[in-house]
C-alpha cells in the first residue's frame, strides 16, 4: 500500500477538477485499488474517494447516490466537477468527491441505534424509489434472479452431502442435510406461488445497499448517513433487511422473534411494505440462507470451520422457520 506522501499528489491532481480551494488533504485510509482523503476548504469539509472500480462499474452506483440525495435520502451530498460531472477520471481510475459527515458507527447490538439504522435503511430504500440512470450506464440488478439463486444454492448443498470435502462436518451435519433441503425446497415453492415474477418486472424500481453494515452508516443527533455505495443494486428491500436481521440473530446465537418483529415495525413506520412485498421478505427469510453462508467456504473452499459455528446455524434455522410459519 502506497503511503501518504504518495499518494497525496495524486488526490491534489484530482481536487484540480472540482470548484473548490482546499487548504488541508490527508489520507483516511487506502488499499491497492482505494483510498478516502479528508479535504479541507476555508468552510467545509468534504471526502474525496478512489473508487474500487472503473467508470463502466461504478457509474451506476454514482448515479443511484446523487437520484438518492436529490429525493431527500440520507447519503453524502456529491459534488460535481468544474465540467458538471459527477466524477473525476485520472488514469482509468474513477474519483467522487462528497460531503464530510460527522458522526459515529452504531452499535448494532444497541436496540437505539439499531433502531436508528434501520430507520435509516428505510429512508434509503424509499427515497432511491423510481430511479432509473439518467445516462446509460451498465446497470446492476438482482430483480428475477432470485429463483435462479435459490436454486443454485439448494444444489450445492445436495452436492455437498457426497462430494467428499470435509467428511467431519458431513458427519456432524448427516441429521439435518435432508430438513435443510426440503426448507430451501418449501421456499422455492412459496417463491413461485408469490407472483415474484410480476413483482420483479413492476415499477417504480428500488434499490438495495447490499451490504449494510455498522462500518457502513453514521448515525448523529437525530439522523445519520448511509456510505459505500458501491455495490448499489435494483432489487427488493427484503435483501438488505434479511441481511440484516439474520447477522442479528447470528451474533445473539438465537432467533429472537421479538427483535424480528421491531425491525420491521421501525422500517415500516419510515417505509411501509405492500403485501407482495412483505411476502417477499418472510420468503427470502425463510430460505436457509444463514446456513448456506457459514457452510460454503468449508465445502466450496475446503477452509477451515467449526462444527459448532455450523450447528448454531441449523438451530437458529430451525428456531427461525418456526417463528415465521407460527409454530413457535
Amino acid at each position: 500500500m502506497r503511503t501518504q506522501s504518495q499518494l497525496l499528489p495524486l488526490a491534489q491532481r484530482v481536487l484540480t477538477e472540482f470548484p473548490i480551494v482546499p487548504r488541508s488533504v490527508s489520507l483516511v485510509q487506502a488499499t491497492e485499488t482505494k483510498a478516502i482523503w479528508k479535504v479541507t476548504t476555508r468552510d467545509r469539509t468534504y471526502v474525496l474517494k478512489r473508487l474500487n472500480y472503473g467508470l463502466e462499474k461504478m457509474h451506476f452506483a454514482i448515479q443511484a447516490q446523487k437520484y438518492i440525495q436529490d429525493h431527500g435520502g440520507p447519503v453524502p451530498h456529491l459534488t460535481k466537477t468544474k465540467r458538471g460531472k459527477l466524477y473525476a477520471e485520472y488514469n482509468g481510475q474513477v474519483f467522487i468527491l462528497f460531503d464530510w459527515i460527522t458522526g459515529r458507527k452504531p452499535d448494532f447490538g444497541d436496540p437505539n441505534d439499531l433502531r436508528r439504522a434501520v430507520r435509516l435503511l428505510a429512508r434509503f430504500h424509499r427515497s432511491s424509489s423510481g430511479f432509473r440512470p439518467p445516462i446509460a450506464c451498465r446497470e446492476s440488478t438482482k430483480l428475477g434472479k432470485w429463483p435462479g439463486q435459490y436454486e443454485k444454492m439448494k444444489l450445492h448443498m445436495k452436492e455437498w452431502q457426497t462430494a467428499g470435502v470435509q467428511p467431519a462436518l458431513v458427519g456432524v451435519l448427516k441429521p439435518y442435510w435432508g430438513g435443510l433441503i426440503r426448507q430451501a425446497e418449501q421456499v422455492q415453492d412459496r417463491l413461485a406461488r408469490s407472483g415474484y415474477d410480476r413483482l420483479s418486472a413492476s415499477e417504480p424500481r428500488n434499490l438495495c445497499h447490499q451490504d449494510y453494515s455498522e462500518g457502513n452508516v453514521l448515525v448523529s443527533g437525530s439522523g445519520g448517513a448511509v456510505l459505500d455505495l458501491d455495490s448499489v443494486t435494483y432489487d427488493f428491500p427484503a435483501r438488505d433487511l434479511r441481511k440484516l436481521i439474520l447477522k442479528r440473530m447470528v451474533e445473539k446465537g438465537r432467533w429472537d422473534s421479538a427483535l424480528y418483529h421491531s425491525v420491521i415495525k421501525w422500517y415500516t413506520e419510515v417505509n411501509p411494505l405492500n403485501s407482495g412485498q412483505m411476502r417477499l421478505v418472510q420468503i427470502d427469510l425463510s430460505f436457509p440462507h444463514l446456513f448456506y453462508e457459514s457452510a460454503k467456504n468449508p465445502f466450496r473452499k475446503n477452509a477451515s470451520a467449526s462444527a459448532s459455528k455450523l450447528l448454531t446455524t441449523v438451530r437458529i434455522e430451525k428456531e427461525k422457520n418456526a417463528s415465521l410459519s407460527g409454530r413457535a
